[in-house]
């Protein structure tokens, strides 16, 4: 203790008071952003083509179902945008609305403004989209066709659907995991979509995507709320990001610490909400029976 009292002794005032706050450099903090594609992926994610959101679901569940993988992303490849308008959902919901719940101080908030729209089962067994976000406003009057038509298609894979649509003007990288709880892990049900445990699929529609991590078999520890801080980041090895339009499906921790996938906004901040990040949040659970083409992994077909 002597010694290292001398030696702060020996410094120049300046040089102390600077030594008081330098701290060692951490290794998620030098952690670089990889692009992710068909070709470059960490070994915890798969990444796959697929010609509808039904069959990248098919090939999603079979990926998340072997050892070792937490996630799996729909290379979309677009050509062009999924909306010409990225705020056509915000505009129309002010307009059908009137309400001043959706200006832009909402999109500064921490977790910004979002669009809620359920799909609700009919006595039939078909389902109908309610905008949650305002009364007396209908879905299909404020949400896009694209988006309701990925709904209704989630319909025939799981029993409850939600759909969030988020505008951010302000996001700060923070690792954390999904759904975190301190009860046990869901039990898998393996003749039902996703084993019968929730979903969350990620679509960055505006702006940068979502970060996932790869720990390379390291446990990063959450705190009480799923955050990853402190020490336990230097469990994230690896960074990577999907494309914007990339479809990406997340192991949550219902189903257990081996298969939860560590992810993170990206750092993002913005003056004019016209060039907000948006991006498109499914819930998806209550995952439906498999049809029998699927148990066996023969070729997928559209539902009619």
């Amino acid at each position: 203790m002597q010694r290292k009292y001398g030696a702060i002794k020996a410094m120049g005032w300046e040089e102390k008071i600077l030594s008081w706050f330098q701290k060692d450099e951490s290794a998620f903090s030098n952690l670089e952003i990889q692009p992710l594609s068909l070709g470059d992926h960490p070994e915890n994610i798969v990444v796959f083509e697929a010609v509808s959101l039904y069959e990248a679901c098919l090939k999603a569940d079979r990926a998340l179902r072997q050892e070792g993988i937490q996630g799996a992303v729909w290379a979309r490849n677009e050509q062009a945008p999924f909306l010409e308008d990225p705020l056509a959902a915000l505009k129309a919901t002010r307009e059908k609305s009137g309400s001043y719940a959706f200006d832009s101080s909402s999109m500064r908030s921490a977790m910004g403004l979002s669009l809620q729209t359920d799909m609700i089962r009919n006595p039939d067994g078909t389902y109908t989209p309610r905008f949650d976000s305002f009364r007396n406003v209908n879905a299909e009057d404020v949400i896009e066709p694209q988006r309701l038509a990925d709904l209704h298609q989630l319909t025939k894979i799981f029993g409850v659907n939600t759909l969030n649509v988020r505008y951010q003007m302000a996001e700060k990288i923070d690792p954390h995991y999904d759904y975190f709880t301190d009860s046990a892990p869901m039990g898998g049900e393996e003749d039902k979509f996703f084993m019968g445990r929730p979903m969350r699929i990620l679509v960055s529609r505006n702006q940068p995507s979502v970060i996932l991590y790869n720990t390379q078999g390291e446990t990063a520890e959450p705190n009480r709320s799923g955050n990853i801080r402190g020490a336990e980041r230097n469990a994230l090895k690896e960074a990577w990001q999907p494309a914007v339009g990339d479809c990406v499906f997340l192991c949550n921790y219902t189903w257990g610490m081996d298969k939860v996938l560590p992810h993170s906004p990206p750092h993002f901040s913005c003056e004019r909400e016209e060039d907000a990040r948006v991006i498109d949040v499914y819930d998806s659970k209550d995952g439906l029976e498999l049809p029998e083409f699927a148990k066996l992994g023969t070729p997928e077909t559209e539902p009619g």
